[in-house]
């Protein structure tokens, strides 16, 4: 700790260190960094701790000639401060990463971040930044965990005359042609009006990935209610207001697919997809659901249109890349003072694997009663 602390005094004098960020100092900086994404907004950091059980303990940084750097970041809520995690973002809430004043940042910027951050007793530090940021991270501290990652982002440079043409894939334009065939009907919606049906189908989409991976029903029915609850999707969509963007597929009256696409500054953000697969994979409503947001999204000005995470060479990395998103890889960083990210890892592993059994069994004795 004293080493630490002779670190941050090395490093601190050109700065002045806020411990609160008044919204108006949050504003400022969000809106001038052009990397700037909506999960790093003070609107996003006010709806995790609303729908989990975190508190914001984000960060302000002045440098000598008054530019600024802030770092959207979370806390457990009932965790005395020793042991408390940081954490930007928790896990299922998207990217954090700092915020640099008219997007001026550099790896010294996120080495002062860093020593401030480990001269305090914390249990962990966890960094999920903007992928188009990530190398900036790799050396800011001597973390004891790097994941990779890899993310997938499609330039809307051009408009929408530039985009359609030369960056979709013939595929996917045939696609989209046939859905606008089809019998679908698209709404659209930043009031969080639609966030009912997008979760009873995000639900049914989570429990079927679950099952592609050999996880237990059960489990990923535990999973879903606890970490994707209805609640959070409320809270996003009224906190985040017209920056939270629902688009549904009905096809006859029954939703079909749902995406929910996030507003900051230049950048839209595809947060969150979900669809049933019986009615969204022969219409293509998911195909005409990114045409229609991507198209929007030129439109308004943006200039790039995240899509998320997905592993190279899967199905998913796929269906974006025919959108013409680039491939981007980067890290999520973790510091620790004990190694528990790998702990927990090694922990799910084992007790996937035993509910995995139990489910095996279970099945077994289920088909065997129905013989008999």
């Amino acid at each position: 700790m004293a080493r630490r602390q002779e670190r941050w005094e090395r490093l601190s004098p050109a700065w002045e260190v806020s411990g609160e960020v008044p919204a108006h100092e949050w504003s400022d900086v969000l809106h001038s960094d052009p990397e700037a994404l909506a999960s790093q907004s003070p609107a996003w950091v006010e709806a995790v701790c609303s729908f989990s059980s975190y508190v914001d303990v984000s960060r302000l940084y002045r440098r000598r000639d008054g530019s600024r750097l802030v770092l959207p970041i979370v806390s457990p809520r009932f965790m005395p401060p020793s042991v408390a995690s940081r954490l930007s973002m928790p896990e299922g809430c998207s990217t954090g990463g700092v915020l640099a004043e008219h997007g001026r940042l550099s790896r010294e910027d996120l080495a002062v971040v860093m020593a401030d951050l480990a001269r305090r007793p914390l249990a962990s530090v966890v960094v999920r930044p903007n992928p188009r940021l990530g190398h900036y991270w790799s050396d800011a501290a001597p973390w004891t965990t790097v994941r990779d990652v890899h993310a997938q982002v499609l330039d809307l440079g051009g408009g929408f005359g530039e985009v359609w043409p030369h960056r979709f894939r013939s595929s996917v334009r045939r696609a989209v042609r046939k859905a606008e065939r089809s019998r679908l009907t698209v709404e659209r919606d930043t009031t969080g009006a639609l966030m009912a049906d997008f979760h009873t189908m995000y639900t049914q989409s989570v429990i079927r990935w679950a099952g592609q991976e050999g996880v237990p029903p059960v489990v990923a029915r535990l999973r879903a209610a606890r970490g994707e609850s209805l609640r959070k999707f409320l809270t996003v969509g009224v906190t985040l207001g017209p920056a939270c963007t629902t688009w549904m597929a009905y096809l006859d009256g029954e939703p079909a697919a749902g995406i929910i696409v996030l507003t900051q500054g230049r950048n839209d953000t595809y947060w969150r997809g979900a669809m049933n697969q019986d009615l969204a994979g022969p219409s293509r409503a998911n195909d005409l659901l990114h045409r229609l947001a991507i198209e929007d999204a030129c439109e308004r000005g943006m200039e790039r249109y995240f899509f998320g995470i997905s592993n190279p060479g899967s199905s998913l990395e796929r269906f974006k890349a025919g959108f013409g998103a680039q491939h981007v890889p980067y890290s999520d960083y973790f510091w620790e003072g004990l190694p528990l990210v790998r702990t927990v890892h090694q922990v799910r592993r084992r007790a996937y694997r035993a509910l995995q059994r139990t489910d095996r069994v279970l099945r077994r004795a289920h088909r065997g009663s129905r013989r008999t």
